[in-house]
């Protein structure tokens, strides 16, 4: 993981006051091609918090002050398959600020 990703991650963290679960940081490419990602991850500087309800409202709502620019959410489904993906690339191939849903 880049060293910036995770110095807005605990940022954010402070902000929160409760911990992040992650369910996926880095990823090989040759993973990442498997599950059909779009490589942000293989950058180290995405990462995806197991997050839901009023946990994720707080993140959605202050990632962008903690220097967050990619925002990914995911909220429907069985809790365990919910999360909120944070991105801070600056990259051509990838829009930003963006968010987007997960079908």
């Amino acid at each position: 993981m880049k060293p910036a990703f995770m110095m807005r991650l605990q940022i954010l963290r402070n902000m929160a006051g409760f911990r992040f679960p992650v369910n996926s940081g880095f990823r090989c490419p040759v993973y990442e091609e498997s599950i059909g990602g779009k490589g942000e991850h293989t950058f180290g500087e995405a990462g995806d918090l197991g997050l839901f309800g009023l946990q994720a409202m707080f993140v959605i709502s202050n990632a962008q002050r903690a220097g967050f620019n990619r925002l990914g959410i995911k909220q429907h489904g069985p809790r365990k398959d919910r999360f909120i993906h944070l991105g801070s690339i600056i990259h051509p191939d990838y829009p930003s600020p963006w968010p987007w849903s997960y079908k």
